[in-house]
């Protein structure tokens, strides 16, 4: 009887771990190798993120690459006084810790770094 509620409970526990670990699908992988490819522009390497998350809507390793690289462009821009928006990096971080917050502590690390800098800026 125990072992028939258990069961359920730890299926959909694994099919969360599933979601916690650096993706497998040869689609998925042959994006990434796009997205990192030095040769390609970086609007093309940003494309193949996205097309990533079209793929699998819970990459969460895409989510955190987009996320960094969105911070790092508007940390650059508001470098040189630009206009700048960290909306999009808070969305793609925030996104990758609902989905397997033990992934990574980089979206918690930049989160914070934008928090604290909106607050010291207000």
């Amino acid at each position: 009887m125990l072992t028939a509620f258990l069961l359920p409970v730890m299926v959909l526990a694994q099919k969360d771990d599933d979601k916690c670990v650096f993706p497998t699908n040869k689609k998925v992988l042959k994006q990434l190798d796009k997205a990192h490819n030095a040769s390609l522009a970086p609007k093309d390497q940003f494309q193949a993120l996205k097309d990533i998350l079209e793929i699998d809507p819970e990459c969460v390793q895409a989510m955190l690459e987009m996320g960094t690289r969105s911070y790092q462009n508007n940390l650059e821009r508001a470098n040189l006084g630009q206009k700048s928006s960290f909306e999009y990096a808070v969305k793609y971080f925030s996104d990758a810790i609902s989905i397997c917050p033990q992934y990574a502590a980089d979206p918690y690390y930049y989160l914070g770094v934008i928090y604290y800098g909106e607050k010291n800026n207000a």
